[in-house]
């Protein structure tokens, strides 16, 4: 049986391996640049939905740029953002959400390899942030 945590590395590892395969296209839209869901690694996760993605990507934008913990704080935002997804929106509670979120990002910056894939993913959501696309 696969933990929870390992599920959860390989979805994010599949968002930003679409992530990935958007920027090398040069999509020039967020709905033209989608990846299928079965191109996603082991169809462990679909993108983020539209409004979704929106929202996360607003939230990073707002994070502080003299924050040092802004790449750990965008990470979270993204981890939220895939929680929300996987779970709904309407199953998830606020303060036990945080601390659901909370534990995991501790479990999963206990593995350095992971908390190190963390901090480059950290990077190119705000690298993302800063240049929203135009419609």
């Amino acid at each position: 049986m696969i933990d929870p945590t390992t599920q959860l590395a390989a979805m994010i590892r599949a968002q930003f391996r679409a992530q990935d395969q958007r920027r090398a296209a040069g999509a020039a839209s967020t709905q033209d640049s989608r990846v299928k869901p079965e191109t996603a690694a082991h169809n462990d996760t679909q993108e983020l939905q539209p409004h979704l993605q929106q929202l996360v990507a607003m939230r990073i934008r707002a994070l502080d740029a003299d924050d040092p913990n802004r790449r750990r704080k965008a990470f979270r935002v993204f981890l939220e953002g895939v929680l929300m997804q996987t779970f709904g929106r309407d199953r998830i509670d606020g303060l036990a959400f945080d601390q659901m979120v909370d534990k995991v990002m501790q479990r999963m910056e206990s593995d350095a390899a992971l908390e190190t894939l963390m901090s480059e993913a950290g990077e190119l959501l705000l690298a993302d942030a800063a240049h929203p696309p135009t419609s």
